[in-house]
Order: structure tokens, then C-alpha cells, then sequence
């Protein structure tokens, strides 16, 4: 029997610690020569095709080490212009990305190495594997296949989401014996991600092989079969296909929307497909060489004010667009001004309001922020449009709940949280049922509204008095509750939805709603109670506005911040958005997903892919090149400039070429089957 050469470059994967619940991919670090003789040898080579749902350490591009972050967050949320990044990000807030970006040729080629070893395996299995040597014989083995085509499945699903047709290299094809293949069509290249969901989901059951969380199972292949239905309009199979999810019984909706993105909530009942990130003494912002599960991406998206990477920039639409009593804008945002009730959660003033810490092993430093966990408490940050970019300042909560250090078992202080990437979820397969009712049974499809009725059930807080403010006790809940309150009122009433959007935005009109605007700031003072004097020779001492030289401080001082007072007022747009044409229900799903969905995984597909783009845009973000109203009557005394109309400059018309992605330079280039002509249209 043919030795097979595997580079084994794996990790932890879907993984808590050492949990037995919890597939465990080790790491070798090195080549291998692997005889598929044995059990143990053809499941090290299937983890390896689920390695590439982690990042990389040492991968080739930024995309590989920052895998879940560039380039999905990019390609899949900042057109929209709910999130505004700033820096080399934000072509895709203006539609002006170009065919060398980086996010493209890097997940490109990263999905395809994916692609690649799942074609291997499969060829392998099927060839050169035989059945005997495995628990369960030929029915293992289809299971095995089953897990591999759906990763490939899933890799396909997201390049012909972001590109449109590519070419499908199937089990047999490889960079070595596959070097160019013409580009198939997006319905082709549909058809066949339909056929490895259909077998996936056929061989596989609703639990994980082993019971492992994180394998492939058949409520994924069966999302994701969905989906790819509905890309290629079979809608009654599309329907058929979420209906055996929702009849299962095996997943439910979080009763909480906040709390589905906590740390270490792992593989709850909505999730159906996830990369699970665990906490552990080596928890860092990104992949390290033997542990790529300690990728944290929460990190990456939260408010460089309280230490996080901080592209997530919120647009003001995006804090207007909410209904009163919806409290996914509470679970989601920290709006200007206002709070991020998880970092507030955390201000125990004995401990955070003066701290000494050891700075690196070499001095000590005092940190005084009187308004800590505000989203504009101090420095630049009380500006309401921020960085060089003016973008706006209202912050990704979903995600980053945690600045506070945790002492790991190693002694090290850490400040980061380990919140899974959860790619599919169950809301999702309900909206998605919803709009294959509508498809099939027309505008008033009771089941369609009845579907989405649901969605908004749980975001008014209905579903909540199933849920608890102590649940999830690995979760790391500071002062060991959930810090919002949750409802109590079985009874509530929570607006209908087909009516609601009969009305929304069906004539022009301005854009309104709610700020809060920065109106100077008192100073406040406390004691330093430490008993170690700090000198200003021999340390880093840290409050807001203080001189680039501080004073010493001696126990016993009185040491001074400034609070920033708001007020919240009401913003009305000189200019008027386009109302929406389009039927309700359509505009009912685009702004459920907007609410639901936002910084997740398909938000600006489902816009497209439904027709909806143009309409979004022009209702949500409507275009004007009215500049922002500056206001310098603070500037002298506080270092603040504020702004009297909050919104989004937006001066280039929608393309519909740019609902997808242009095919990557170096494809196009380097496949002798393809040519510049083969370029997506537009680019």
C-alpha cells in the first residue's frame, strides 16, 4: 500500500481543554509519512482537513493568521456600512476595493488549500483505506467522507458567495494534478455544493461522530444544503430542508440574545456550526505555533479605548434603525456616550479606579478612569467621530466583553476572551424557512411571518424569562451576573411584524434618531490609598488628559480625572432616504438579518443575494455629501471637537458589480484555463 505524505499542521480543534465532548486534534509540527493502516492514521488526516477552519500561526498571508476576522468580516459586514473600519479597510466601506486586495487572494487561496485536502482524504479514503481496520467498518467510512465533503462544502459555499462561479476542483483534483481548470458557472458550482451537503447530511447524524462537538453533523450539512437551495431558487427543496432542522427538535434559540456571545458558551442549542474558542493560560489576539485555537477574535473587534484592536467602528444609522423596546441594540453596541455594561460590570472602584500592576516587570503605572466602561470616557475618545478616518465612534459589544486582566494559572495577566465564532445558527435557519414561505406562498404567507414573529420575540426579550443572569458558569460573568436586567413578563407584547413593516419607510423622509452629544466634562478626584510612592522619573502613570510628564504621587495625594458630561439628543438628516418598493416581507428580512446578524457571517450576502442592495442602501445609508457640522466651543477647554449631525458621508452610487468579489489577480494570471476575461463584470 502507497505511504501517504501528511503534513500535519492541526490544533486543538472545536475544542474545550481536554474535554472528552470535544473533537481533539493534536498538533505534530512536523512531516510525516502516514500508512492508513490503522484507525488512528486515517483520523489524523481527516482533522487535518478541519484544521483550516482555525487560524495560523505561521500561515502564508494575514488572512491565515487572522482566519474568522480578514477577510470574513470585511466581505461580509463592512459594505453594508454598519460597521465603518478604518486604515486599509475602508474600500470596503465605499465600494472601492481593487483586484489586488489581499483579503481575496488570501482567503482565496485558503479556502482552495482546504478544498485540496479534503479532495486528498476523500481520494485516499475511498482508494487505499480499507474498511476492516476501522470501528464500524464500511459505514465509519462514509461517515469519514460525509465530515470532508461537508468542510469542502462549506469552503466552496464561501467562495461562490464572495466570487461568484470558480473553478470546482473535485475529490481527485489537487494544485499537483489540477493546476488550471476553467471557471464554473455559479449555478454549477452550486449544483455540486448541493451534492456534497446531500451526502453529508445522508451518512451523518444530529450528533457529532463520537460524540465530538465540533465534526461535521447533519443539522450542518442540512443548513447549508438549505442555503445553496435558495442561491439557486429551489425553493420548495430549500423549505423541505430547513423543515427537518426545525422538526428535530434538536436546536432552539438562545431565550437570550445577549447572552449567545459569551465567553466559553460553547456549542449551545443554537448553534449549528462553530469554531469554538476556550479559555487557557496562553489566550493572546493571535494564533500561536502550537495552539491555534488561542486565536481570540473578540479581541479584534472591540474599542481600542479599553484596549482592543478596534475596527469595529458602528455607524450612527445602524444605533437609529432599532425599534423601541428591541434589545439587541443593548446587546450589541455601546452607542456613544453610553456604556459597555460588561466593562462597567467590572469597575469595582477598590480595584480599577487606582490600580498598581506591574508594567512588563520594570515600574508601576495608576490608572484612573472615573467612567470606566463609557464609550467616550476619556482622551480622543470623546470625540464622536474618531481616528484619522472620522469614523464613527459607537462600539462592537456583541463581541468584546472583556478589558478587565485575568490571572491565569501561569501567573500572567490576560485580557482576553475566548467567544466562539458561531458561523451558522438556528435564527438563521428560521429566517431562511421564512423567506422560502414567502417565495412559495407570496406576500401574505402566514408561516413566513409567523417565522420572523419568532426572531423578534426573542429580541424584545419575551423568550427571557427562560433565561438566567447566573447561567453558564464557565462563561466568566463578572461579579458573577449577567449585567442587564432581564424581562420577567411572560405576557409581554412584542410588535407585530407584518404590520410594523407595512409602514417602514414606504415614503421619503429624513433621517432621524437618537445621539448623544458630548457637553464638557467635570473633574473628579480620589485618594491614592496605595502605600508605595510613584515617581514620575521611573514610571508610566496613566489618567486621562495628564501631561506627557506627570507628577509624582504619594499616598495619601488626591490624584484628578475629568468626567465627560452627555446629553442625548435627536438627530434630523437635511437630506431624505428612498423608501423601499420592495414587498414587506422582503424589507422585513433584510432588517431582521441587519439586527440579528450584525458582525457575524452573511449579512451583506443575504442583502445581495436577495436582490436588496440598492434599496438598502439608498433607504438606510441614503446618499449626501453633507459634511459633518463641527462644533469647536469645547475644543479650548476640553480638547473636544463635537459634531451636530452624526451620519454617513456617502457619495458613490451602489454598483451592482459589486455584489460580488473580483476573482483574484494572481488566479487569473497564473490558471492558463482562465484569462482577464474570465473577471467578474465591473472589475
Amino acid at each position: 500500500m502507497k505511504k501517504i505524505l501528511l503534513i500535519v499542521g492541526i490544533v486543538a480543534l472545536f475544542a474545550t481543554s481536554c474535554s472528552d465532548d470535544y473533537l481533539d486534534v493534536r498538533r505534530y509540527g512536523q512531516t510525516e509519512d502516514i500508512i492508513p493502516t490503522s484507525q488512528d492514521n486515517v483520523e489524523r488526516y481527516l482533522n487535518g482537513v478541519y484544521d483550516l477552519m482555525y487560524p495560523e500561526k505561521y500561515g502564508f498571508a494575514d488572512q491565515d493568521q487572522q482566519w474568522l476576522l480578514k477577510p470574513h468580516m470585511a466581505m461580509s459586514n463592512y459594505p453594508t456600512l454598519d460597521i465603518q473600519p478604518d486604515g486599509w479597510d475602508v474600500a470596503f466601506s465605499r465600494q472601492a476595493w481593487t483586484t489586488d486586495q489581499a483579503e481575496f487572494s488570501g482567503g482565496w487561496q485558503r479556502a482552495y488549500r482546504a478544498i485540496v485536502r479534503a479532495n486528498d482524504f476523500i481520494q485516499i479514503l475511498n482508494e487505499r483505506v480499507d474498511p476492516a481496520i476501522l470501528t464500524g467498518g464500511a459505514a465509519t467510512a462514509e461517515k469519514m467522507e460525509a465530515e470532508a465533503r461537508g468542510i469542502r462544502g462549506y469552503f466552496y459555499t464561501w467562495l461562490v458567495q464572495n466570487f461568484g462561479g470558480v473553478p470546482m476542483l473535485l475529490t481527485g483534483d489537487s494544485y499537483g494534478t489540477t493546476p488550471n481548470k476553467k471557471r464554473d458557472t455559479a449555478e454549477d458550482a452550486w449544483n455540486l455544493i448541493i451534492e456534497d451537503f446531500e451526502y453529508a447530511a445522508n451518512h451523518l447524524d444530529w450528533t457529532p461522530r463520537n460524540g465530538e462537538k465540533g465534526r461535521v453533523t447533519k443539522g450542518m450539512a442540512l443548513a447549508y444544503l438549505g442555503q445553496a437551495h435558495m442561491y439557486n431558487e429551489n425553493w420548495a427543496e430549500a423549505k423541505a430542508t430547513f423543515r427537518q432542522i426545525i422538526d428535530s427538535g434538536v436546536y432552539s434559540l438562545n431565550p437570550c440574545f445577549g447572552q449567545i456571545d459569551v465567553p466559553g458558551n460553547n456549542w449551545q442549542a443554537e448553534s449549528i456550526w462553530e469554531v469554538a474558542f476556550t479559555e487557557n493560560q496562553r489566550m493572546g489576539p493571535g494564533a500561536e505555533a502550537d495552539g491555534d485555537n488561542l486565536w481570540i477574535p473578540s479581541q479584534l473587534k472591540g474599542s481600542k479605548e479599553y484596549g482592543a484592536w478596534g475596527p469595529h467602528y458602528v455607524s450612527y444609522e445602524f444605533t437609529y434603525s432599532f425599534e423601541p423596546g428591541d434589545k439587541r441594540l443593548q446587546y450589541e453596541i455601546a452607542r456613544y456616550g453610553g456604556y459597555n455594561e460588561w466593562l462597567r460590570a467590572e469597575a469595582d472602584p477598590s480595584i480599577f479606579d487606582i490600580q498598581i500592576k506591574d508594567f512588563y516587570g520594570f515600574a508601576n503605572y495608576i490608572s484612573f478612569t472615573p467612567d470606566y466602561g463609557r464609550t467616550g470616557a476619556s482622551g480622543e475618545w470623546r470625540a464622536p467621530f474618531v481616528t484619522s478616518d472620522l469614523v464613527p465612534y459607537n462600539s462592537d459589544t456583541k463581541h468584546y466583553k472583556m478589558a478587565i486582566d485575568k490571572i491565569m494559572p501561569n501567573g500572567e495577566a490576560r485580557k482576553y476572551n475566548p467567544i466562539s465564532a458561531i458561523l451558522m445558527r438556528y435564527a438563521a435557519v428560521l429566517l431562511n424557512y421564512a423567506e422560502c414561505c414567502f417565495e412559495l406562498e407570496g406576500d401574505n404567507s402566514a408561516e413566513g411571518w409567523e417565522y420572523i414573529q419568532k426572531i423578534r420575540e426573542r429580541a424584545f426579550g419575551k423568550y427571557e424569562v427562560n433565561a438566567s443572569k447566573t447561567a453558564y458558569p464557565g462563561a466568566q460573568f463578572y461579579n458573577g451576573t449577567f449585567p442587564f436586567e432581564l424581562n420577567t413578563d411572560p405576557g409581554l407584547v412584542v410588535p407585530d411584524a407584518k404590520t410594523f413593516y407595512a409602514n417602514y419607510k414606504r415614503a421619503a423622509g429624513p433621517v432621524t434618531g437618537k445621539y448623544n452629544r458630548f457637553l464638557g466634562q467635570t473633574v473628579t478626584q480620589k485618594q491614592y490609598t496605595g502605600t508605595v510612592p510613584i515617581y514620575s522619573s521611573d514610571a508610566a502613570i496613566f489618567a486621562p488628559d495628564w501631561s506627557i510628564n506627570p507628577p509624582d504621587v504619594y499616598p495619601g495625594d488626591m490624584v484628578s480625572a475629568p468626567v465627560p458630561n452627555y446629553q442625548e439628543f435627536t438627530y434630523t438628516s437635511t437630506y431624505n432616504y428612498k423608501p423601499y418598493t420592495s414587498p414587506a416581507w422582503k424589507v422585513a428580512l433584510v432588517i431582521e438579518r441587519r439586527h440579528e446578524f450584525f458582525a457575524e457571517y452573511s449579512l451583506w450576502y443575504d442583502i445581495c443575494r436577495t436582490g436588496m442592495a440598492k434599496e438598502y442602501l439608498d433607504a438606510e445609508y441614503p446618499m449626501n455629501n453633507e459634511a459633518l457640522n463641527w462644533d469647536d466651543s469645547l475644543l479650548g477647554a476640553t480638547g473636544v471637537r463635537t459634531v451636530n449631525n452624526p451620519h454617513t458621508v456617502r457619495i458613490y452610487e451602489h454598483n451592482v458589480n459589486r455584489e460580488i468579489y473580483p476573482i483574484p489577480l494572481i488566479e487569473l494570471t497564473s490558471n492558463s484555463e482562465m484569462s482577464l476575461g474570465d473577471q467578474n463584470p465591473g472589475y
